[in-house]
């Protein structure tokens, strides 16, 4: 399977292409049971669809399972996820070698910062964003994400914490935290060189990174895509530091509702992202209407898993770059940026089946982060503009949400 297929899937769901009935530009409401159903306007998703269906892989011709083969004959990115697709694999080693190159030159200037700023201190050099938005170099990539997002400060404030949360997540993760969890273990990129065999070492610090918060945030729990964030940092961090790095995306990052139960974050997201395609991009929105394709098709998947299971790894490293130093406004930047780039072939598509797949694609060879973030960051765009349009929707999902709750003689819990 590629990435994009299955994550707007709820469990024994149905696929979450249009369905055939739908009226145009119907968004599916999907319940905690992963029963579908249509109406107008955008709709508020539940945590049971936000990554059912097998895992997908962070990059081009990433498989999930098969059969056992000969690692020697498995073709490989430069981190250890598997290649599939024979047309990408000459494009992928092309676009590595010229990439090394240029990342040793980044290199060099992150190395002259570190030298200049010893410790902490290059937090306030002036180079800081401009070299973040270039790439963090490999080597350095995990002390840095620590360091901008606030995960270190976190860790040091809080000795001992992960350790007794690990100990006790037996008792202080939920059942059905605990139950969904041991799910989608075996669904976290599978063919990945360190995941892939059952219970590796990795997969194990995976599991108690997961059950540590959950017993940490009870009103989030856990939730499907939090395993591939984690499943990404623990390949430049160690456990401990991962977990810091996951309490600072979801606290002090994110809207502090993205993955409660009822995603109420993510759909305010999702919504202000439609609101802004709306004014930006008029025509290909109604096609995509016409079509019977709502922003959550692919908008679901882009933030829920941070782009996780969009990108190949190169590009969606640089993405995180960006959002651990500046925020959560990177996914509207990225996520325009993506439609910006691609908006004239998609307007040009005529078959709505065709359109659905193509949307699904999106960014699944986008190797050229530069480019990308480019647009992305040419874009005009406010924090203050972003924190009104969320104001907006945030009312207006907690109001649809009371009315679905009143008509159910159901009382209102949780925080949104």
């Amino acid at each position: 399977g590629r990435p994009g297929e299955g994550a707007g899937e709820a469990r024994g769901g149905s696929p979450r292409g249009p369905s055939p009935g739908a009226s145009p530009g119907a968004s599916p409401d999907v319940d905690r049971s992963g029963n579908a159903r249509y109406q107008l306007p955008l709709h508020t998703l539940d945590k049971s669809a936000a990554g059912g269906g097998q895992p997908q892989q962070p990059h081009p011709g990433g498989g999930s399972g098969g059969s056992e083969e000969d690692e020697a004959s498995v073709e490989r990115d430069d981190y250890g996820f598997k290649l599939t697709d024979k047309e990408y694999i000459p494009m992928y080693r092309e676009w590595s070698r010229q990439h090394k190159k240029k990342a040793g030159e980044r290199k060099a200037k992150w190395m002259d910062m570190f030298r200049k700023s010893p410790g902490t201190s290059y937090l306030a050099s002036d180079k800081l964003k401009k070299l973040v938005r270039k790439g963090v170099p490999d080597s350095s990539r995990g002390e840095v994400w620590m360091d901008v997002s606030g995960a270190s400060q976190k860790k040091a404030a809080n000795p001992g914490m992960y350790r007794s949360l690990v100990e006790s997540s037996a008792v202080g993760c939920s059942p059905d935290s605990m139950a969904q969890i041991e799910l989608d273990l075996p669904r976290t990129f599978p063919e990945h060189v360190q995941f892939k065999g059952g219970e590796t070492p990795v997969m194990l610090s995976l599991r108690r990174v997961l059950m540590a918060y959950a017993s940490r945030n009870k009103v989030v729990g856990y939730c499907q895509g939090m395993n591939f964030i984690v499943g990404i940092m623990l390949l430049f961090v160690d456990e401990e530091r991962a977990f810091w790095l996951l309490c600072s995306l979801l606290e002090d990052i994110l809207p502090p509702d993205y993955y409660t139960h009822d995603l109420s974050g993510c759909n305010v997201d999702l919504r202000v992202l439609k609101q802004m395609l709306l004014k930006r991009h008029p025509k290909l929105m109604k096609r995509c209407e016409e079509a019977g394709l709502g922003v959550e098709f692919f908008g679901l998947e882009w933030f829920i898993a941070i782009f996780s299971k969009t990108f190949p790894m190169e590009t969606m490293l640089r993405v995180w770059d960006c959002i651990f130093l500046e925020g959560d406004k990177i996914l509207f930047r990225v996520g325009l940026g993506i439609i910006e780039e691609h908006e004239k072939e998609l307007l040009a598509i005529r078959e709505p089946h065709e359109l659905f797949q193509a949307v699904q694609g999106l960014g699944r060879a986008e190797l050229d982060a530069d480019n990308l973030l480019k647009v992305g960051f040419g874009l005009r765009m406010k924090r203050s503009q972003v924190e009104d349009l969320r104001h907006h929707y945030r009312e207006e999902v907690r109001r649809e949400r009371q009315e679905r709750l009143a008509k159910k003689g159901e009382p209102e819990v949780g925080n949104c």
